[in-house]
C-alpha cells in the first residue's frame, strides 16, 4: 500500500489537482485517483516488488532464495513493461515530445539489467539496479516538476511552485539546522544496522525425526 499510495500523490503533483487562486485544494477525493497518478502508484509497486526480490536474495540462502529469485524473474518483465508505459505517460503529461528523458533512460536499462542480474544469480548488482530504477522514476517527476511544487489543473497561474510554497526564513534555519545535526546520526546507525545484519539469513536445519 505505501508504494501505491505514494506513487498516487507523486503523479498528482505532475499531472496536476484542482488549486484554486488561493493556493486551496478544490476538489474531493475522487480528484485524487487521476489516471496518471494510479499508474505511477502502480509503477511504483511493482519496481519495489522487483526490488524486495532481489533483497530477499540477497539476503537468504537455500530454497528463500531460490524462490525469491524465481519471484523477481517473473516480476521483471512485468516491471519492464510498466516502467516503458509509465515514462511515455509521462512524457505525454509533461509534453515532452517523443525523446526519452535521461532519467527515463537509466530507469528502464536499470529494470532490465536487474532482471538479467537475478536470472545471472548477481543478487548484489540485482539489488543496486532495482534500486537506481527506483531511484530514477522518483527524480524524474521532481526533475520534471521544478521550479513546481504542484501542478494546479485548473490554471497554471496557481501552480505552487519553490517559491511561493515555501517555509519562511525561519522555518528554514531550523529545519537546516536540525538536518545538519541528524542526518549523520541517521547515517551512523543505519550503517551500523547493515553491519549487524551484513550476513545472509538461512533456515534452521531439519530436526531429524
Amino acid at each position: 500500500m505505501i508504494p501505491l499510495l505514494v506513487g498516487v500523490a507523486l503523479g498528482d503533483l505532475l499531472h496536476g489537482l484542482p488549486i484554486n487562486s488561493k493556493f486551496e485544494f478544490t476538489g474531493n477525493f475522487l480528484s485524487l485517483l487521476t489516471g496518471y497518478g494510479l499508474m505511477t502508484g502502480v509503477t511504483m509497486v511493482v519496481l519495489c516488488l522487483l526490488h524486495g526480490a532481489t533483497f530477499i536474495a540477497l539476503r537468504t540462502t537455500g530454497e528463500i532464495r531460490d524462490r525469491a529469485r524465481a519471484t523477481g524473474r517473473t516480476i521483471g518483465p512485468v516491471a519492464i513493461f510498466f516502467n516503458i508505459a509509465w515514462c511515455v505517460w509521462t512524457l505525454v503529461v509533461i509534453g515532452g515530445g517523443t525523446v526519452p528523458q535521461p532519467t527515463q533512460i537509466f530507469g528502464v536499462i536499470a529494470v532490465i539489467f536487474a532482471t538479467v542480474l537475478l536470472a545471472s544469480r548477481n543478487d548484489g548488482w540485482a539489488f543496486v539496479a532495482s534500486g537506481i530504477a527506483i531511484a530514477a522514476a522518483i527524480g524524474q517527476i521532481f526533475i520534471a516538476l521544478y521550479p513546481n511544487v504542484m501542478v494546479s489543473s485548473t490554471n497554471h497561474a496557481y501552480n505552487l511552485t519553490v517559491n511561493n510554497a515555501a517555509a519562511g526564513h525561519y522555518g528554514l534555519v531550523v529545519m537546516t539546522v536540525v538536518a545538519v545535526l541528524f542526518f549523520p546520526v541517521v547515517l551512523l546507525y543505519q550503517g551500523w544496522s547493515f553491519h549487524v545484519f551484513h550476513k545472509r539469513v538461512s533456515a534452521p536445519p531439519a530436526s531429524s525425526p
